[in-house]
């Protein structure tokens, strides 16, 4: 089972990583291939971002009722 700090640190992976998908998207032309495509991959960092921060709430919300 993760620890809290190994779950911070997966946070704080996929936020910079989602960050950098949005940022790889200037200087696209938009609604060309190209560009659906890094939408699909923002998308996709995202989700990985969402769950990331799930998975954090969940195990300090665990971790507080524990208390």
């Amino acid at each position: 089972m993760p620890t809290m700090a190994d779950l911070k640190n997966q946070r704080d992976i996929a936020l910079e990583k989602w960050r950098c998908e949005l940022r790889a998207l200037n200087g696209i032309q938009p609604g060309s291939a190209e560009w659906e495509e890094q939408c699909r991959i923002i998308r996709a960092a995202r989700a990985c971002y969402d769950q990331a921060v799930a998975d954090y709430i969940d195990t300090l919300a665990a971790a507080e009722t524990h208390k």
